[in-house]
């Protein structure tokens, strides 16, 4: 993993999640590192320059809300904007994240939500986003 320099962090545990997102960010331009646990997460946001993490609510090991909680309560990474990937939609999305997306929808919608976001941070890094950016949403050119 290159911690350089990266957009975008993913966290899942699945193997095929994993690399469907990594794929569809890194064909859209952005710099993607990947992880299959919460182990490391920390330390690549650290050491990286990490715009947004994507993290999968629903690993074993830890919980991706509980993961953002963790991003959150450390001061370093207030700028770091979260969105969390589920199976699960009809949950409340928790104060730590940016943004809940479903995983259904596909590539193209996280894409489209992750170049956002990165853009966002790029030009405003202290400032949380002006608003929340949904699936649907048309991209800022």
């Amino acid at each position: 993993m290159n911690t350089d320099r990266c957009d975008v962090l993913v966290v899942d545990d699945s193997a095929l999640a994993r690399e469907v997102m990594a794929r569809a960010l890194r064909g859209a331009g952005l710099s993607v590192s990947l992880l299959d646990s919460p182990i490391g997460v920390t330390r690549t946001l650290l050491r990286a320059s990490v715009k947004v993490v994507v993290i999968d609510w629903d690993m074993p090991s830890m919980p991706g809300d509980r993961l953002a909680t963790l991003i959150r309560a450390n001061h370093r990474l207030r700028d770091v904007a979260i969105v969390l990937v589920s199976a699960k939609t009809d949950r409340p999305k928790p104060e730590s994240v940016d943004l809940v997306i479903p995983k259904t929808p596909g590539a193209e919608a996280l894409t489209r939500i992750v170049r956002r976001l990165v853009r966002i941070r790029r030009r405003r890094p202290s400032q949380q986003a002006m608003r929340i950016v949904g699936p649907d949403d048309p991209e800022d050119e």
